[in-house]
């Protein structure tokens, strides 16, 4: 399959490899989780900005849990955000906490889910 989103990036993606699908693409379930992780880490970048925020590095991942539904077929029923976030010293660490979960109750995708999305924050300081 090829979606097409005028004006933007071209990519395959197939039925996951546990219903037959073959390796190498990527699944839709693959590109929910994607986008849950993709819009928190824009909501991060805006919220940290708009708050002042000192951060000397920032990464994301996320992991999704999928069930079987009674009568409803499959659904994700939870999402799991690891943000890491490194920062330059010990005071910046509460703030930095407030901003990770402000950029959370920022962001869209994660708001319209409707199974939990969990955080699951990391705070690195540099030099510690």
């Amino acid at each position: 399959m090829r979606p097409v989103v005028k004006g933007k990036l071209d990519f395959e993606v197939s039925t996951p490899i546990k219903f037959g699908g073959p390796e190498g693409f990527l699944a839709p379930g693959e590109l929910f989780v994607a986008s849950a992780c993709t819009c928190y880490m824009a909501a991060f970048f805006a919220v940290a900005e708009g708050a002042r925020l000192n951060y000397e590095d920032f990464t994301c991942r996320a992991k999704g849990t999928v069930e079987a539904l009674e009568a409803k077929g499959f659904r994700f029923t939870r999402i799991d955000l690891y943000p890491e976030l490194t920062i330059g010293n010990d005071e910046e660490e509460e703030w930095a906490t407030r901003v990770l979960e402000m950029s959370k109750k920022n962001c869209l995708v994660t708001n319209s889910i409707t199974g939990e999305v969990i955080l699951n924050p990391t705070i690195h300081v540099k030099g510690k």
